[in-house]
């Protein structure tokens, strides 16, 4: 009787601590990069100016070593609206081009892909993010990490 006891409460155990972890890890992928890092599977609703998405998500926001580490040593292909990223271990997260608010107000015009990191630059009114774009008349590579100013409104993707 002792050893039925002991096997049920075990496998409640092994249950909960499986449940546990699922729930921390659904919704992210693990695309294998170096760090450990997860990405979420999705964009969260909305865009945001740099302080209402640290306020909101805080240590959410991928720093931007993390962001550089996604364009390092992911696969980027263009699908018409936005990149589908796949790591090194083959699976994979879309970044659309959601595109991004100028502090005015007004929309980009050329489909853009602008997210928000939560690491600031040293020039006080701006903080790094992940950009990219598919032609538009830009110059330089197509993705890419740039100050944006603080005021803009981007899209944000989390991280584990």
């Amino acid at each position: 009787m002792k050893n039925v006891l002991f096997i049920v409460l075990v496998s409640i155990f092994v249950i909960t601590f499986a449940s546990i972890v699922y729930s921390q890890t659904s919704g992210y992928v693990n695309l294998g990069l170096p760090s450990g890092t997860l990405w979420k599977e999705q964009n969260e609703n909305g865009y945001y100016s740099y302080e209402s998405a640290a306020r909101t998500f805080r240590d959410q926001l991928p720093t931007k070593t993390q962001i550089e580490e996604l364009i390092s040593t992911c696969q980027w292909s263009w699908t018409g609206n936005g990149y589908r990223v796949v790591g090194p271990n083959g699976k994979s997260i879309f970044l659309s081009a959601a595109g991004f608010r100028h502090c005015d107000g007004k929309a980009n015009e050329v489909p853009f892909g602008y997210y928000w990191s939560c690491t600031v630059t040293s020039f006080g009114d701006s903080a790094w993010t992940l950009g990219f774009y598919n032609g538009g008349g830009y110059v330089g590579s197509n993705i890419f990490v740039e100050c944006g100013y603080k005021c803009n409104r981007g899209t944000v993707r989390l991280v584990k």
